[in-house]
């Protein structure tokens, strides 16, 4: 037999180096490694190591072997054992890889066996993580077998006799005992680790059944895996058991492509406890003398025997290195292009002076929670935007509780146009034929009530038909209150009338007791305090989000820091922004005052467009005046005249219409001062106190100061500062591993860009 060439020598040390460099990687979860695929039990004679052979305990999930000629410094052989997980339980990949994690180191190559063994006996999760408690959950060597399962063993040898990776697979079966699922792991399993283009297979064939019969042969020229046969490299074992009559067809497919023949002992020499150097004797002996391969072409090759499939390998080692470096080149760059982003997106590490981080983390919330929330100019406007949202739905709240009463057809509210936000109207002539003036609106009910086109003629709607059309969703009526933002609910000249026969006391008229308009003011009394305690939990949530996003960005990798405490401080600045708010509708509740100027102005506007309304109402109803009202109307002089004549005569409705008219002028008051006050408490008890920074001296109040106090107590230091800041373990080991695989990567660079590797010109 003749020897296979080696690699060339000043490859050789540079093709272990490189290997190394990828086998660190590889440990880190980075995939940029020339491996060999080996589907078959040859392992054992290339890594010169025993492995399982028991009955359900040999290959039961992926074992890489990485072999490494360079000894340890100590210059003994050493075998590492290490566990990666890529898969969760279910043989789902995972979206995180782990580093690799130690499982045992051997200095003999009597216990790897023992050790894959209890290896391979780990759980799914990895829990179990010392060899000896996973051994002793197998039980008697009798009485167990294996299960299989996605994640690998990794064997590394140091001293071993070529640097190579290689991966034993889980031979091939068609049935398993548990059913077709275990089959088809196996097949899964099989498939994928065969499929990467920097994977060589070697593929190992039996030479006692047809090679057309051996699955493996036929995944491995799969046309989306090896098709041309470039990567693969067959091994035909138990060449001692060949029929007689066949072994001319195995001697000359073994002479005619990169096929390597083997002899591996058989089951009652390796009970007996051969040595590897023993059967490495045994197989060339039986080379030696076999007729049918002492003289074959593959001896002449030298690819007969396992020391020469070891040297082809690291041979084809180094012949890959060549053609692929350029892309291991390339891709090593990517990733690390790609941890170096993903350490960036990494919040910073915590600072070595908590004390003063602590501070600056503090004055930053303060300052941008400033800029947030000050309303002043320097609002970010979609927070102001959403403040204001809050405000205004206060203000229409305050608006639909306000008074209206139903009078001659027409509805009067306590506000003007101006005050419901709908600007200033000229000259008059609302909408729906409504009579404007700059303190009282009106709105003509029996205009819209009519049927449009009709004439206007007929007598006046009646109180319900006005309420049954405000109700009915659609009506003109109904549409007009909404879009002039008018009350629905509303009061008519008897209601009032029947309040003032009921509370009449003794007095003389026209005198009428104080308690009467205070009673149909508390008619129209709206549930103020609801609608300001809504308004201020809609201000807090718009400070809440605000405040959860800049603790997520400030303070995100820091979860005990200072989320709570901004909790505990916002939930006490709404109780007491509720207390004032509180107060003043307590207030409002309580008193029916308003200045005696302001409400005398409001209250003769409001009479006399009332009385107007009635007198018209009258004139309207009295059959021997609609002739000279008819006539009157032709000359707007004399109408007029009438028109003020009438209204300096008393009549039967006068104490009504001036209950109306005080209701009316108290609450243009009223809702005037209120919808300007409640915002302005939330302002200044809610708003402004969190959005002030605070200096420790003239403000000793500010934001900053008091997360401090409630963090840190009155002494701080650096100790209580450090505990706050500690950063979540995730992150912290999140960025550990990152910053070693960026180290590794640098390294591998660097040996990959190094002029002592001429592997790239042959690529």
């Amino acid at each position: 037999m003749g020897a296979a060439a080696a690699a060339p020598e000043e490859y050789g040390l540079m093709a272990a180096a490189v290997l190394l460099t990828l086998n660190g990687l590889r440990g880190l979860g980075l995939d940029l490694l020339l491996r060999r695929t080996i589907v078959g039990s040859v392992v054992e004679a290339i890594a010169g190591v025993t492995l399982p052979r028991a009955a359900g305990t040999c290959t039961r999930c992926p074992t890489e072997v990485r072999m490494r000629t360079l000894p340890p410094a100590n210059g003994t052989w050493r075998g590492r054992f290490l566990m990666r997980r890529e898969y969760d339980p279910a043989g789902q990949p995972l979206a995180e890889r782990p580093p690799e994690a130690e499982f045992c180191t051997v200095t003999h190559p009597a216990h790897i066996a023992a050790c894959v063994t209890a290896a391979q006996a780990l759980p799914a999760d990895g829990s179990a993580a010392t060899p000896s408690r996973a051994l002793l959950a197998l039980g008697g060597p009798s009485s167990y077998e294996l299960r299989f399962k996605y994640n690998s063993v990794v064997l590394e040898i140091d001293g071993a006799e070529a640097d190579l990776t290689i991966v034993d697979l889980p031979g091939i079966i068609q049935s398993h005992p548990e059913g077709p699922e275990l089959v088809a792991l196996v097949g899964r399993m099989t498939r994928e680790s065969i499929a990467p283009a920097h994977h060589t297979i070697v593929m190992t064939l039996t030479a006692t059944d047809d090679l057309e019969n051996q699955a493996i042969n036929g995944w491995a020229r799969d046309p989306n895996v090896d098709p041309t046969g470039a990567r693969t490299l067959a091994v035909l074992t138990k060449p001692d058991l060949i029929p007689e009559g066949t072994h001319d067809n195995w001697v000359q497919l073994a002479s005619s492509g990169p096929h390597y023949v083997v002899k591996n002992p058989g089951q009652d020499r390796l009970q007996a406890g051969i040595t590897s150097e023993a059967a490495r004797e045994e197989e060339r002996r039986f080379f030696e003398a076999s007729p049918h391969w002492a003289a074959s072409p593959a001896a002449a090759a030298g690819r007969l025997g396992t020391r020469n499939l070891r040297a082809g390998l690291s041979a084809l080692l180094v012949q890959s290195l060549k053609q692929q470096l350029p892309d291991i080149r390339r891709r090593a760059e990517e990733e690390l292009r790609r941890v170096r982003r993903r350490l960036a997106e990494l919040p910073p590490a915590p600072s070595r002076n908590p004390q003063y981080e602590l501070q600056g983390l503090l004055r930053r919330v303060a300052d941008q929670l400033q800029d947030e929330l000050n309303v002043r100019g320097r609002a970010r406007s979609s927070t102001f935007r959403e403040i204001k949202g809050a405000f205004d739905a206060l203000d229409d709240a305050l608006v639909a509780s306000m008074p209206a009463f139903y009078l001659g057809g027409r509805l009067f509210s306590a506000l003007g146009r101006e005050d419901r936000g709908l600007g200033c109207s000229e000259g008059g002539g609302g909408s729906g034929g409504g009579e404007q003036s700059d303190s009282v609106d009106e709105l003509d009910v029996a205009a819209l009530l009519r049927k449009p086109g009709s004439a206007k003629q007929g007598g006046l709607s009646s109180a319900d038909e006005a309420r049954a059309a405000a109700a009915e969703r659609g009506s003109r009526l109904h549409t007009a209150l909404a879009q002039l933002r008018l009350p629905v609910e509303f009061q008519t000249l008897e209601e009032v009338s029947e309040l003032r026969r009921e509370h009449q006391g003794p007095e003389l008229r026209p005198f009428m007791p104080s308690h009467i308009p205070e009673k149909l003011i508390r008619r129209f009394r709206g549930d103020w305090q609801r609608h300001a305690d809504e308004c201020l939990a809609a201000v807090v949530e718009v400070v809440g989000t605000v405040i959860e996003r800049l603790v997520v960005e400030l303070f995100g990798r820091y979860p005990r820091a200072v989320r709570s405490a901004l909790a505990e401080h916002i939930a006490g600045l709404q109780a007491a922004t509720r207390d004032q708010l509180f107060g003043l509708v307590a207030m409002e509740d309580h008193n029916v005052f308003v200045r005696h100027e302001t409400d005398e102005t409001y209250f003769a506007a409001f009479l006399a467009t009332l009385k107007r309304a009635h007198v018209r109402m009258q004139f309207s109803s009295m059959e021997t005046l609609q002739k000279p009202a008819a006539l009157l109307n032709e000359v707007p002089e004399l109408r007029g005249a009438l028109m003020a004549g009438a209204l300096l005569l008393p009549t039967s409705a006068d104490d009504e219409l001036k209950l109306m008219a005080a209701c009316l002028a108290y609450y243009k008051v009223a809702f005037r001062r209120t919808r300007e006050v409640l915002p302005l408490i939330v302002q200044e008890t809610l708003l402004n106190k969190l959005s002030q920074p605070g200096n420790g001296l003239s403000q000793p109040d500010g934001l900053q100061w008091y997360l401090q106090e409630a963090l840190l107590g009155e002494q701080p230091d650096a100790a209580a500062a450090a505990d706050l800041l500690h950063e979540c373990e995730h992150t912290a080991r999140r960025r550990t591993e990152l910053a070693d695989i960026e180290r590794r990567l640098k390294q591998a660079s660097k040996l990959l860009q190094s002029p002592g590797l001429p592997l790239a010109a042959a690529a």
